[in-house]
């Protein structure tokens, strides 16, 4: 008996101190919409009954923000719940009924957890909806179908899983603690700065992903180290991955948009979609780019300034449908050779390059930036014949290797020191270009040939330093001309290499056939009648 009288003395107490601690409502009202109540009681708890759909959030009031903690709303209630700026908020548990999560619902609060049912109604989440929350993960129900770019930035999510039903673009920009996203099918988009300011480091995009865009700053910075762009992407922003851990990136032949990965220190193949148009600005500047791979049927118009700079890439094939290059666009780089379609009409510059030793240039290319070749180990240059070249700016070729160089009648500009600290065994120019390249502080090496393809390379030479130095030959035109102008055989003008200093017969040279070796005073006297020589200063 005495047990059971214990028994009953302790359940009556038990009550009592119930309902001793219960909380107090401290609020309440039917004014958050037809046929809804709510209250708020001493504890910070918000209660929302009733059938009808929530439209106002009186518990958002002043008097009552500070003190909310938590928020409940039965299954019946419908509609948008928010309580923004409740900075209290820690835990919302919705009902079944719930259709959205309001613009700005929890924004500035320390909502921590949310609970979504199972068979949830809720349709969409709206701008800004976890802005800065502390909530570090969301079971996001199949029946949504629109979340706000914003909806989750700067908060604490670690993990996001997005479901098939989302039709909507994705973006966590700021969420500094998230680490793993995984996309539904039919998420069309990655917005701007998507995941920016995260420590990212996986990605996982399903194989019949309709995602079509990723836009600017959308990797940018995190710690992602691959992604498989599925090949329904067709634009991707130029600094979509920049400044990320990717390793290796492949774009897909349907992305139409330019391409960069500026600042992706571990950053070190790149195999191209035949459908890119261009390299950016600093595509690659920053990367360990050891290969780029662009097919054969590329569309790639255009390489921007400093797309390669300083990366470690070797060689690269350019295709004949790219126009223009900038200027600094190889700068830096480990290039060993290059080769220049004569599909690309800009200018041409890989200063710096210190691997680089070949060149040849497509014919339409315009100019030899500043500084082109300079810090380079250039030995062999290739410019066509029918080059356009206009210009040579200066110290193109400044401490470069060369000792050959054909300067095409195109070229029209010179600028000084362009041919810096450069001798030349041999240059194939026009007695104007021969003028500019001196005036570009151009050399000669001891017994250089110049073959000039008009005017007088002789008049050009004759009172420089590089007079007695080097031959100059005029290419056969016509029939064979003697120093005096007189036609005949060599004796009988004095060609035995009896005669000393003044004359002799040469070897053949090249494939001009014979030519006279003159003094500077039969030159002259020899200029305007003669179709083939060679001249040397004696």
């Amino acid at each position: 008996m005495k047990s059971k009288e214990f028994f009953v003395v302790l359940s009556a107490f038990l009550v009592l101190a119930h309902h001793a601690h219960a909380a107090d409502i401290v609020a309440s009202g039917t004014n958050c919409g037809s046929n809804c109540s709510w209250s708020l009681d001493s504890d910070g708890n918000v209660s929302i009954t009733g059938t009808g759909t929530i439209t106002s959030t009186p518990w958002t009031g002043s008097d009552y923000k500070a003190q909310v903690k938590n928020i409940t709303t039965s299954n019946d209630i419908k509609g948008s719940v928010g309580c923004k700026d409740c900075a209290n908020l820690e835990t919302v548990t919705l009902g079944t009924n719930v259709t959205a999560l309001g613009w700005e619902a929890f924004k500035g609060t320390q909502l921590k957890s949310i609970t979504v049912p199972a068979d949830s109604k809720l349709t969409t989440i709206n701008e800004y909806a976890f802005y800065g929350t502390d909530i570090e993960s969301i079971t996001i129900p199949d029946t949504v179908t629109s979340i706000g770019g914003t909806a989750f930035a700067k908060s604490g999510l670690k993990s996001l899983t997005v479901p098939d039903s989302v039709t909507s673009g994705i973006s966590c920009s700021g969420c500094s603690n998230l680490e793993t996203v995984v996309l539904g099918k039919n998420v069309t988009s990655l917005g701007w700065e998507a995941f920016k300011g995260t420590q990212l480091k996986s990605i996982t995009i399903p194989a019949d992903s309709k995602l079509t865009t990723i836009n600017e700053y959308a990797f940018y910075g995190t710690d992602i180290e691959s992604i498989l762009i599925p090949d329904t992407v067709t634009s991707i922003g130029g600094t979509a991955f920049a400044k990320s851990g990717l390793k290796s990136l492949t774009v897909p032949d349907s992305v139409t948009s330019g391409i960069s990965c500026s600042g992706c220190s571990n950053l070190e193949t790149v195999v191209l979609g035949k459908n890119v148009s261009s390299l950016g600005w600093e595509a690659f500047k920053g990367t360990q780019l050891k290969s780029i791979t662009i097919p054969e049927d590329s569309q790639l118009t255009t390489i921007n300034e400093y797309a390669f700079y300083g990366t470690g890439i070797e060689s690269i094939l350019i295709p004949n449908t790219v126009t223009s290059i900038g200027g600094t666009a190889f700068a830096k780089s480990g290039l060993k050779s290059l080769t220049i379609p004569d599909s690309v009409t800009s200018g041409i510059s890989c200063s710096e390059c210190s691997n680089l030793e070949t060149v040849v240039l497509g014919k339409n290319v315009s100019s030899l930036g500043w500084a082109a070749f300079k810090g380079t180990q250039l030995k062999s240059i290739i410019i066509p014949e029918d080059a356009n070249l206009k210009t040579i700016y200066s110290y193109a070729f400044s401490g470069t290797n060369i000792d050959s160089i054909v300067i095409p009648d195109s070229v029209t500009q010179i600028d000084a020191a362009a041919f810096e600290k450069v001798s030349l065994l041999n240059i194939t120019c026009s007695a104007d270009n021969l003028a500019r390249y001196l005036a570009g502080w151009g050399g000669f090496q001891e017994g250089a040939n110049i073959t000039c393809t008009s005017g007088d390379c002789a008049d050009v030479l004759k009172d420089t330093k590089w007079a007695g130095l080097v031959n100059i030959v005029y290419p056969q035109s016509g029939s064979q001309s003697t120093g005096d102008g007189g036609e005949g055989d060599s004796s009988e003008n004095g060609d035995s290499s009896e005669d000393g200093d003044n004359h002799s017969t040469s070897s053949q040279f090249g494939e001009h056939e014979h030519r006279r070796i003159y003094t500077i005073q039969e030159a002259n006297e020899a200029a305007g009648r003669r179709n083939s020589v060679m001249i040397r200063y004696r």
